[in-house]
């Protein structure tokens, strides 16, 4: 996983909500912190940032929250629902 490079999401990624929990069209079901961490990719920051704002957001420890985000990211990266963008 590359640590400075920011990522994108793949644009034919469908989100749906069901009783406050979020489904990807690939049918992984998501907590309100991914939800986050996926509306707070953008093509700029890099997983150090989202680590960051996911610490300020939920007050979690950086052991925690950079467990989680690196977790969540490497799913999504294999299921191909997001990728590091390339170039500026």
């Amino acid at each position: 996983m590359k640590s400075k490079t920011p990522y994108k999401i793949n644009p034919k990624m469908v989100v749906k909500e069901y009783n406050k929990l979020f489904i990807l069209e690939t049918a992984h079901i998501i907590n309100c912190v991914g939800k986050f961490i996926l509306d707070s990719i953008n093509g700029k920051d890099d997983i150090e940032k989202l680590i960051n704002k996911v610490i300020k957001k939920y007050s979690v420890n950086e052991k925690k929250a950079r467990n989680d985000v690196v977790n969540f990211l490497s799913t999504l990266e294999k299921e191909g629902l997001i990728g590091f963008k390339h170039g500026k």
